[in-house]
């Protein structure tokens, strides 16, 4: 799952599926219930746009762009 653990919260903006039950019964979910979908994409992409939007971090771009040799963190 990776670095998606930092960006989902598991049952709000997204899943979390850490087996192949898990996707099917995730899936399911999903497909069978409409609200929840739209509740689980709008929640995801106002996480994205939030924290992970161009707009939002701009500032970040904008120093590894000025300073392309300085060490980054990653926070």
């Amino acid at each position: 799952v990776g670095v998606n653990k930092m960006i989902i919260e598991n049952g709000l903006n997204g899943y979390l599926a850490l087996a192949e039950e898990d996707w099917y019964r995730l899936l399911c979910l999903l497909i069978e219930d409409k609200d929840l979908r739209v509740k689980i994409g709008e929640l995801g992409r106002k996480t994205v746009l939030e924290k992970y939007s161009v707009e939002k971090n701009k500032a970040k771009y904008l120093e590894i762009f000025q300073n392309p040799t300085k060490q980054f963190n990653e926070s």
